[in-house]
């Protein structure tokens, strides 16, 4: 394998005429246009073209291969395309020759070409001009060859006095820049940049380029790349590291949140939880108790006998029996009013989190871009689910108490029905409200006239903690609802950050790596 020379420079500085000088052929396009490079050239030895094409070093890039007479009258080439160009020179068989599009040039892809081949290179010649050598990037692409080992050479070309190579010389010095003996400088050729230089003129660096030992080169190119490779892992995991911090901030202060969310929303129900549990139990434990009350039939026909003037003059009134309905429908729905409340409140606190952890970041547009709050639609659907569970579970724990009842115990109803069907009859009778006043007045009618003793042993203690039960059950639906909520918020984050796993890797990657670089230092 031949090691390979890159030709760096910026727009202007004459680096193609260069390269073409080498050959003495016109390879690669010269002119006043800017910039005239736009196809990286690689000048190939025929004998190595299956070893190129087998690497493919360059997969998302579109290759054309020709021979060295083809290229100066080929047209077909597009900005950006990579043209390998086969020669059977004797005097370029042991190195490769690349000219590379201007690492300054206005072209995006090109000044990431530009840094693909620096990559790729073993020896990187550096072609500036007196009127360029005071740009500031020339010196940052020569810090970063010396800071990896990686071998260069700088020319100044079109050198019109011997002052500016001495100004070069110090300006590298002020910059801790030492290219003691790889400075060469060329005078402007010619009249125009189609010139090229004669061979006495470019004789001091092609015998510069002769004198550089081949192997050396090889294994210098392949540790600075190793270096270089080095150098952007350890950014990348420092910039990962930085993602991971902002990550485990964002996560904690979501997690407060959620739970001040939560935490306010519970006490927005609390009240509003415990009528409603009450109405629903006193509704089925009055039920339970008029299953086993015999009473009730006689009572119903005394009141229809008393009321029945009114039911003559056409006064409209409730039969208790015609109010009995399936649990389902005595349910209420969960009123969606304390979720949206807390889902303005949850998204208040996440934008002032995402501005405290990542004050530059468009995370917040981006989460509603995407869907992730939940909309009202999606609440109504999350709690018609939860509703549904809740409407099972009541059915089925008020139809244990139902048929879990033994004959004393459903006597002990009875009796207790019995010493309250005076005051209930006297109740229905003069208000004509029939069971409806009833419901109003449970606990202070009906309890105290039945035996504490039987009511307790009876239903009392189940009914009260199917009632903590339900009132459990109602809360966990909402905190459900929230949950769903949160979650969505962490997948849109776990799916935008890097994982610890990711950190760990790339730290052991970049222990492999040193590893190698030791050992290519040892060898060398």
């Amino acid at each position: 394998m031949a090691p390979v020379a890159v030709f760096e420079g910026g727009t202007g500085t004459g680096k193609s005429t260069i390269f073409n000088s080498l050959l003495g052929f016109p390879v690669s396009r010269t002119g006043v246009r800017r910039p005239q490079t736009l196809n990286p050239i690689i000048l190939l030895p025929r004998r190595m073209e299956t070893v190129f094409q087998e690497a493919d070093l360059f997969p998302d890039v579109l290759c054309r291969w020709r021979n060295l007479m083809q290229a100066p009258q080929d047209k077909d080439e597009q900005p950006q395309d990579l043209l390998f160009i086969l020669h059977d020179f004797a005097a370029w068989q042991d190195m490769i020759l690349v000219d590379s599009p201007d690492v300054d040039s206005v072209v995006s892809t090109n000044r990431t070409m530009a840094e693909d081949l620096y990559g790729l290179a073993d020896l990187v010649v550096f072609v500036t001009s007196q009127e360029k050598y005071a740009d500031r990037l020339p010196f940052e692409w020569i810090k970063q060859a010396e800071r990896t080992g990686k071998p260069y050479v700088l020319i100044l070309n079109k050198l019109e006095s011997d002052g500016g190579l001495e100004d070069l010389e110090a300006k590298l010095r002020s910059k801790g820049l030492h290219p003691s003996g790889k400075i060469v400088a060329l005078p402007r050729v010619g009249r125009d940049d189609a010139s090229l230089f004669q061979t006495r003129e470019l004789a001091p660096f092609a015998a510069l380029l002769e004198s550089f030992d081949k192997g050396k080169l090889l294994r210098a190119g392949r540790r600075s790349l190793m270096k270089a490779a080095r150098e952007r892992l350890d950014a990348l995991v420092s910039m990962v590291d930085d993602e991971l911090s902002i990550a485990a901030g964002l996560f904690r202060g979501i997690e407060s949140v959620s739970n001040e969310t939560e935490e306010r929303l519970l006490k927005s129900l609390k009240f509003q939880l415990g009528e409603e549990t009450k109405s629903k139990i006193k509704n089925h434990v009055r039920q339970l108790l008029r299953k086993y009350d015999y009473l009730r039939s006689p009572r119903k026909w005394i009141r229809n006998l008393i009321l029945f003037p009114l039911d003559f003059i056409g006064f409209k009134r409730r039969d208790a029996d015609d109010e009995e309905q399936p649990f389902e429908r005595i349910l209420h729905r969960l009123p969606l009013e304390p979720l949206h409340d807390a889902q303005a409140f949850f998204q208040q606190g996440i934008a002032t989190v995402i501005r405290r952890e990542a004050p530059s970041s468009a995370m917040y547009a981006e989460m509603f871009e995407a869907g992730t709050f939940l909309s009202r639609e999606e609440f109504q659907v999350h709690c018609a689910r939860e509703l549904g569970a809740i409407d099972v579970w009541i059915q089925e724990r008020f139809e244990q108490v139902r048929h879990g009842l033994s004959r004393t115990k459903k006597a002990g109803i009875v009796s207790a029905s019995i010493l309250s069907g005076c005051m209930l009859l006297l109740l229905e009778t003069v208000v004509g409200g029939g069971i409806t006043l009833l419901e109003l007045l449970l606990d202070t009618a009906i309890v105290p006239l039945i035996p504490k003793g039987v009511l307790e042993v009876v239903v009392y203690d189940e009914i009260k903690q199917i009632g903590r039960d339900l009132d459990e059950r109602y809360k966990r639906a909402y905190k459900t609802v929230l949950a769903e909520q949160r979650q969505r918020v962490m997948d849109f984050l776990m799916d935008r950050f890097p994982k610890g796993s990711d950190s760990s890797d790339l730290k052991r990657a970049g222990e492999w790596i040193r590893a190698r670089i030791e050992e290519m230092e040892f060898e060398s």
